[in-house]
């Protein structure tokens, strides 16, 4: 009678197919219910619309996702070239600041003018209160 032994240090197939099935559910089921991390917890680098666009790409709501790829692309793209992205809401002053990104050259002349302007406003305003 021949006994057959399996060498040392060889795996029960069985029992790996078994804990790598568990892994895989348990990867599921975190994928599925948990929340994802912040990409600016991990470096604050990725903070503001790179930010945003994850999100969105991760987000568990199908209707609040990116319906594809593509659009997904496109607001890569967007964000590169510092224009407003689509995932986050475009407030006036989002796309303000993304204007000025964009032309960094006029920004600094444009805000200057606005302030000239302003307190020129401000001064026939006052100046229209007071008796000559």
């Amino acid at each position: 009678m021949e006994t057959h032994y399996a060498p040392r240090g060889s795996l029960n197939i069985s029992a790996l197919k078994d804990r790598m099935s568990q892994k895989l559910h348990e990867a599921i089921m975190t994928v599925r219910e948990e929340e994802p991390q912040r990409l600016s917890t991990v470096n604050r680098l990725y903070s503001g619309d790179i930010e945003t666009i994850v999100a969105k790409a991760l987000e568990k709501d199908k209707t609040r996702r990116y319906a594809s790829a593509a659009e997904l692309a496109a607001d890569i793209r967007r964000y590169l070239k510092d224009e407003p992205i689509v995932a986050r809401p475009a407030s006036t002053a989002y796309q303000l600041r993304k204007f000025a990104q964009r032309n960094r050259a006029l920004g600094g002349h444009g805000s200057g003018r606005c302030s000239v302007g302003c307190m020129g406003g401000h001064e026939h305003l006052v100046g229209a209160g007071s008796p000559p």
